[in-house]
């Protein structure tokens, strides 16, 4: 081998150890598997850039990619669910109007469509939440996410809500209902009362965050949800960067709801370890 190729490979070589280091120190303990893998290809001279993707795949089958800015455009729904077939996604979450189309697309493929119902405030009446959830069922929605009615919360949080989630669980007839309760609204107390209301009524899920709140998704947020119930818990809302999102399913979240434009920073992280 020249001296300008050894030169070359000892660069190289030297590149895959520092991104190595890197995995083991900010991996390690969530993906031991991952990182033995990268370990691996390393001493076998090879690029361990490409290993960097099953990190990826393991985060990947937990997200619900939303497409929910009110200025998605049809060429948003496409590019979602490409993107959700290729890194095995759990669902692509588009609004009701989407849905016939967003099937159409995900056809022969394992990725779930799912949708928004009284969205974004919920302050729908019950009856009008029923009719959407039965018509984007029929369309090809495989999963509901439920806003719970904030105002109706703040006045009364009793049998009113109760009956309203209720109603869309019972309307959903076995389809999953991820219900949020916009937890930027709410102190301590109120995260903890609505989380077990979701229970009471029959929820699949307490999901934290529209995207529309106050607020974004906070630690503290999974830490109440947790103590108050057993329900599987989506995390939702300002989910931006991928130690954010293996940080949330490290602390015990089932699903993430991560938006379009924040998964393709997310996918490019992936592939360029600092």
């Amino acid at each position: 081998m020249s001296e300008k190729r050894t030169q070359l490979f000892e660069a190289w070589k030297k590149c895959q150890k520092i991104q190595l280091d890197y995995l083991n120190e900010h991996l390690g303990i969530f993906y031991p598997d991952v990182v033995e893998m990268c370990r691996r290809a390393f001493e076998s001279g090879l690029d361990i850039c490409t290993c960097t993707e099953c990190i990826m795949n393991k985060v990947a089958h937990a997200i619900d990619l939303a497409v929910l800015d009110p200025r998605s455009q049809t060429k948003d729904v496409i590019k979602a669910c490409n993107l959700a077939k290729k890194y095995k996604m759990a669902s692509v979450c588009v609004y009701p109007i989407d849905v016939l189309f967003t099937k159409m697309l995900l056809r022969e493929s394992d990725v779930k469509v799912s949708t928004v119902i009284g969205f974004p405030f919920g302050n729908q009446l019950t009856d009008i939440k029923c009719e959407e959830a039965k018509r984007a069922i029929a369309d090809g929605a495989e999963e509901l996410d439920m806003v719970m009615s904030m105002g109706r919360f703040i006045d009364a949080p009793g049998l009113g809500i109760l009956l309203d989630i209720q109603r869309v669980v019972h309307t959903a007839g076995g389809i999953p209902v991820k219900v949020i309760i916009e937890t930027g609204n709410w102190s301590s107390c109120g995260i903890i009362k609505a989380s077990k209301m979701v229970e009471e009524a029959g929820g699949a899920f307490v999901k934290t965050c529209t995207g529309f709140g106050p607020r974004g998704v906070e630690v503290e947020d999974i830490e109440l949800i947790k103590e108050a119930v057993k329900l599987p818990i989506k995390a939702s809302g300002g989910i931006k960067t991928r130690q954010q999102a293996e940080f949330y399913l490290e602390q015990g979240c089932s699903r993430l709801g991560i938006g379009l434009s924040s998964i393709e920073k997310i996918l490019k992280e992936t592939k360029q370890p600092r």
